[in-house]
């Protein structure tokens, strides 16, 4: 955490908001993974405002993801689908298939999550089709692995 916090005062004192985001996005992930929802929050939250402002939906996009995770992470899965449904629009406005796919997946969590295996597979089914579209194998493993997950689970 302390490099990023210096890489944010470096990127705040030239002026360079696109990296300050970005340092802040991956901020608040290292801390919801240390367990520091508040502060996780916080930090996602100034990425993104900084990100709209500069009009950087892509990066927006994957805040916007980053928040669902927070959010599933905390069990508020209406808050998490909120963020995802959101993430996901902006995905398929920029024909993004890698991110429309990670979208995908992290809805079909929120399905296994309430034990709607069914809704989880086809949710699922709709990522691995853009993964495999698009070429990526280690998303193409990530999502057969969620798949194969439902399945046993179902």
């Amino acid at each position: 955490m302390k490099q990023d916090s210096q890489a944010l005062e470096l990127y705040r004192s030239i002026g360079n908001s696109s990296g300050e985001a970005g340092v802040l996005s991956e901020m608040g992930n290292t801390l919801r993974y240390q367990g520091d929802f508040t502060r996780s929050q916080q930090s996602i939250e100034q990425a993104l405002s900084l990100q709209r402002s500069l009009g950087d939906r892509s990066a927006e996009a994957n805040s916007l993801n980053n928040l669902g995770l927070l959010y599933q992470a905390q069990n508020q899965l209406d808050q998490a689908r909120s963020n995802y449904e959101q993430s996901l629009q902006i995905a398929r406005e920029l024909d993004n298939h890698t991110g429309t796919a990670a979208t995908l997946n992290n809805i079909g969590s929120i399905y296994d999550d309430q034990e709607q295996f069914q809704q989880a597979i086809d949710i699922y089914e709709q990522a691995l089709s853009l993964v495999r579209e698009s070429g990526d194998r280690s998303g193409e493993a990530t999502t057969l692995n969620n798949i194969g997950s439902s399945l046993l689970s179902l």
